[in-house]
């Protein structure tokens, strides 16, 4: 049997197949209404508006109805081998005439699918920031071929400082050797090549 609570408009479903011959009361989890449900398959609620759902039709029939006003369907316990899809009601479980538990349906698996996704993509962002604000802690680690290839968003930047033995210094991009030669790749592009005789120390510098 599927029916809708008449005070919050939750989908419940029972399954006859595990109904007992005694009357069953279900509460709704979500408003406090209640439910009941006796040998011959009368429904009845605590609100007294709620609705069944025709199994053959899947026309919302009020539970003071006994035959459905579209297909003329007899609401009764012989007509409930024809079923529809479950998917969008709480199947409601029963065991020796009490509700024993309730099973999420359309909407919990949904709600769960999207907790996953949203962990997923914070911890994706997470790594993606870590590795794209840490690169300069990341070098000689396994992880540096990945953080070279990350934009820098730490806005920290590297540079190459060529000191020279007249007090000039170079903020280079790269600095190569070529015999006795230095030759040095300024910031702005421009290539200076100075004796490696002159230089009085390269060393590394961040900036901010």
């Amino acid at each position: 049997m599927k029916f809708q609570c008449g005070r919050c408009g939750k989908k419940h479903f029972v399954d006859n197949v595990h109904t007992v011959e005694k009357t069953l009361t279900i509460p709704c989890d979500r408003c406090g209404n209640s439910f009941c449900i006796d040998e011959n398959l009368s429904f009845s609620s605590a609100s007294g508006n709620s609705k069944r759902i025709c199994e053959n039709c899947t026309q919302l029939v009020h539970e003071k109805v006994e035959r459905c006003p579209s297909c003329n369907l007899v609401l009764n316990k012989r007509q409930e081998a024809k079923r529809i899809d479950n998917k969008e009601y709480e199947k409601v479980v029963v065991q020796d005439g009490k509700v024993v538990q309730k099973k999420g349906g359309k909407g919990g698996k949904k709600g769960i699918v999207a907790a996953l996704i949203l962990i997923i993509l914070i911890l994706s962002g997470g790594a993606f920031w870590f590795l794209s604000t840490r690169q300069d802690t990341l070098k000689g680690t396994v992880l540096e071929p990945i953080a070279e290839k990350m934009p820098n968003l730490s806005g920290r930047e590297e540079t190459q400082v060529v000191i020279m033995l007249n007090g000039t210094t170079y903020y280079a991009d790269k600095v190569e050797k070529d015999g006795e030669t230095l030759r040095i790749t300024a910031k702005n592009g421009a290539v200076v090549e100075v004796a490696e005789k002159e230089v009085l120390d390269i060393t590394t510098a961040v900036i901010e």
